[in-house]
């Protein structure tokens, strides 16, 4: 386990639907999914830090409409269920049952999380236009790394 303490600095903390980042002085990047802070990554030694999480604070802070469902999901998240270990297990149950909006109710009613049916509904509907934004990304971008110049 990873403590903030021993990599520095807290220079950027990120939190994201399901787990939060930590960018650190020494580069490390640290992950919190619930618990307790893991070693996730490091900036490596030939990219500038200050820059790197410049642009790292930019692309959150800057939604382009090809991110506007994936960012809408997180700050709903966010917002809605401010506690680390709430969200997960709600982006957990999202994950099994986001197309059955009775099965995530009972769910949350039974982990504690209430939410009325209709704010269910929109976080599931949420969930699901993130899920689909992100699979055309992905599609996108491996069929750009496909094309060969000519």
């Amino acid at each position: 386990m990873a403590a903030l303490k021993h990599h520095g600095t807290e220079l950027l903390r990120l939190e994201m639907g399901s787990y939060r980042k930590a960018y650190m002085s020494d580069g490390a990047i640290l992950r919190d999914c619930g618990g307790g802070w893991k070693k996730w990554g490091k900036v490596k030694s030939h990219i500038n830090l200050a820059d790197h999480i410049a642009k790292t604070k930019a692309f959150y802070e800057n939604v382009t409409p090809d991110r506007y469902h994936r960012n809408a999901y997180r700050v709903h998240m966010i917002t809605e269920f401010p506690c680390l270990e709430t969200r997960v297990m709600v982006h957990a149950t999202l994950e099994m049952l986001a197309n059955d909006i009775d099965g995530v109710w009972s769910e949350l009613e039974d982990r504690g999380a209430q939410q009325s049916l209709e704010d269910v509904r929109k976080l599931c509907e949420l969930y699901e236009a993130a899920c689909r934004e992100g699979k055309e990304a992905m599609s996108a971008k491996a069929a750009q790394a496909t094309l060969v110049p000519v």
